[in-house]
């Protein structure tokens, strides 16, 4: 038996919110589409106690813009996946 999540965004910030142990913040970033670029906000999500990191996410948002979202250097923060780490989590706690 297979079951199946569906979340939209909304439903995921605001589950990593209500847990209180993340901020929610935009990065810029390039982002392409039909030959050409176009700059985006992308939503990323890192732990309110890890000053380092949330150092780091600042100094990034404060640059022209980072290359492209996809980047694996920013993957671990995007709201999606650390939604589903947090969800895994709380599900194997139960």
């Amino acid at each position: 038996m297979e079951i199946k999540l569906d979340f939209t965004e909304d439903e995921m910030k605001d589950y990593l919110l209500k847990t209180g142990k993340y901020k929610i913040t935009n990065v810029k970033c390039l982002t392409y589409g039909f030959l050409q670029g176009y700059e985006v906000d992308m939503e990323v999500a890192y732990p309110i106690d890890d000053f380092e990191t949330e150092k780091w996410i600042m100094s990034i948002s404060v640059q022209p813009i980072l290359e492209i979202c996809e980047s694996p250097v920013l993957v671990p923060f995007k709201i999606l996946n650390v939604f589903q780490r947090e969800f895994k989590s709380k599900l194997l706690n139960l």
